[in-house]
């Protein structure tokens, strides 16, 4: 059984099991025309659902592959201190709503929290996968080796197939393989429908003249942009 199976599966167990007890509340309606649940009762089998909800969004935050720094990242963790952060935070907030097959790029200066966001989206969405870009590249120099584990092929279906890709650090190095293998990834996931998430230090248009307009064609098809056009929150802390 994969990964992403048995994730879905204790998903779907924790779900059912605040459900079945809301179920015997029901049950009992209808076998007692007459029974009529207290409003403590009815809170206290939602609270169960809600907390159940949470635990397994947990779960799929630490399963992600992001930092355990980023294990506590939520909505209501997220400082928005000044009108700029509150606008690009209802923006993701819109992006979760329906993220299914659409594209996103988060862009902007560093420590302005962009990391925090793919956490959420890492919380929000079932089987989000995050990667640092230079990671990618470090699998495919591995993939060259006698002894890899998979190749190079194998390891852009294994990108492709993430239902939700979360790629940061892109042009944080310039490497000449970068745009290449980005092409190659962006391309597939475009082809079947994934979404996909990009995060860069860069400004919007550095981001547009580093990776092309064949990535960026295809890329902002069906996309939401968040830019990120405000002070570093960690330079802000030091200071104080």
């Amino acid at each position: 059984m994969s990964e992403e199976v048995k994730q879905e599966t204790e998903i779907t167990k924790g779900l059912n099991f605040g459900l079945d007890k809301l179920d015997s509340l029901c049950q009992q309606m209808a076998e007692n025309e007459n029974y009529q649940p207290t409003p403590e009762e009815i809170e206290a089998q939602e609270k169960e659902i809600r907390k159940h909800e949470a635990k397994e969004k947990q779960k799929n935050l630490e399963a992600s592959g992001i930092g355990e720094r980023y294990f506590n990242a939520s909505f209501e963790n997220y400082n928005c201190n000044i009108p700029e952060r509150k606008e690009v935070l209802d923006k993701l907030k819109l992006f979760i709503q329906d993220y299914q097959e659409k594209t996103l790029w988060m862009v902007g200066n560093s420590g302005t929290g962009k990391t925090m966001f793919a956490a959420i989206l890492c919380r929000e969405c079932l089987h989000a996968h995050f990667v640092k870009s230079y990671e990618i590249e470090l699998e495919l120099d591995d993939c060259k080796s006698f002894k890899a584990n998979e190749s190079k092929k194998e390891l852009l279906k294994r990108y492709k197939n993430y239902p939700v890709l979360i790629i940061d650090e892109i042009g944080k190095f310039e490497s000449k393989d970068e745009v290449k293998y980005l092409f190659m990834i962006i391309n597939e996931r475009y082809e079947n429908k994934k979404c996909t998430v990009l995060i860069s230090n860069k400004s919007k248009k550095e981001l547009v003249e580093y990776l092309g307009k064949p990535i960026f064609d295809r890329f902002t098809e069906n996309c939401t942009s968040i830019e990120f056009n405000f002070d570093s929150y960690r330079i802000n802390m030091r200071s104080k």
